[in-house]
């Protein structure tokens, strides 16, 4: 009641401040006809009361406005590390969606450079399991806190939210998908006649159809298509997203952060 209420709390403290000044005032002044069992009031008597009622009333006030200033004082305080908590929250889902790009931004580029690389030699990109490479050192997936999407939500952008939900399955799915392809195109080599250069696509082989080096390689070459279809829409999506999202925290929470073009490494740092 008292924290929900705060200035009701201070006004009756200084009404009871005052009353109880008033109280003894009064007490005070008439003490000395009780003594004597007078029952009229003199000019001085009646100059005693009404100081002590203004004294009553000044004592009040003052109680009144320092009880005010030390309610505003706390507001102040709570309302200042309440923002602290929620701009430490904007910082790290910030980080993570970052995070998140720069990791898409990777294997777009990691795409993009095995594309390049065959183009160059056979100009073709059919077959992508022949030259899409495996990507060594996945990312970690990353993982959003309630307080982070609490924090979001109390921000009223529910296109944000959802676009923030969104974003880390999306993250998080694409790399057990990566690890799987690498695993598959592992057993591919493995049980491939050397005809083939697996690093350029450069070559012929063939299959005996229905054979278990001809199922593997028809899987390999729809996830491959499938890993470099995702690679550009989800890059795109989540730079979007982040943009958005900062552009939220800023406004809303005055976030002084800006995000610019996203750093992409080397396709050989990552690839196997």
């Amino acid at each position: 009641m008292i924290n929900k209420h705060p200035y009701i709390v201070a006004v009756v403290s200084g009404a009871l401040f005052g009353a109880t000044a008033m109280l003894a005032a009064i007490a005070v002044s008439a003490a000395p006809k009780v003594a004597t069992d007078s029952t009229s009031l003199t000019s001085a008597d009646l100059s005693a009361f009404g100081g002590a009622i203004v004294g009553a009333i000044v004592g009040g006030v003052i109680a009144y406005f320092l009880q005010m200033s030390a309610l505003r004082a706390q507001k102040s305080e709570r309302e200042q590390k309440d923002r602290q908590e929620r701009q430490a929250l904007a910082h790290a889902l910030v980080f993570k969606m970052l995070s998140m790009v720069n990791n898409f931004a990777h294997f777009k580029l990691h795409v993009e450079e095995c594309q390049s690389r065959v183009i160059a030699a056979s100009g073709h990109t059919e077959n992508p399991a022949t030259y899409l490479l495996p990507i060594i050192n996945l990312p970690m997936p990353v993982q959003l806190e309630s307080a982070e999407m609490g924090m979001l939500l109390s921000l009223g952008d529910d296109r944000a939210l959802n676009s923030v939900l969104e974003a880390a399955p999306i993250h998080n799915s694409i790399l057990p998908a990566w690890a799987e392809y690498a695993v598959l195109r592992s057993e591919i080599n493995a049980m491939m006649p050397p005809l083939i250069d697996m690093a350029t696509g450069i070559g012929e082989v063939a299959f005996q159809q229905g054979s278990p080096v001809a199922v593997k390689f028809f899987e390999a070459n729809q996830m491959a298509q499938q890993l470099i279809e995702r690679a550009t829409r989800d890059f795109a999506e989540a730079s979007d997203t982040l943009k958005a999202l900062v552009m939220l925290l800023r406004n809303k929470l005055g976030l002084k952060v800006s995000i610019g073009d996203v750093p992409a490494r080397s396709a050989s740092d990552v690839t196997a």
